[in-house]
């Protein structure tokens, strides 16, 4: 049975905002479908959302992919704070 995810937590998962996810939706990006007034979206269909590729804003499907696996923030520029120290 395909696994059914909210808006919360593909956010989580990929680590962007959850109006990132809406506007994905709204976009027709993302696909999902409304429950009442909430969204769902099936994780087949996350899967082939991060499979496409480049999104729009600069960030790399194979980027929210790896992010979504690893539950890791890309790595580049982490430590910009410590450096101004």
């Amino acid at each position: 049975m395909n696994e059914i995810l909210t808006v919360q937590q593909v956010a989580e998962k990929l680590q962007v905002n959850q109006e990132t996810v809406y506007r994905w939706l709204r976009n027709g990006k993302l696909i999902g479908y409304r429950a009442n007034r909430l969204w769902r979206i099936a994780k087949e269909s996350l899967q082939r959302f991060l499979e496409r590729g480049q999104e729009p804003g600069g960030t790399r499907g194979s980027e929210l992919k790896k992010r979504a696996c690893t539950g890791r923030r890309s790595v580049a520029g982490s430590n910009r704070a410590r450096d101004r120290l």
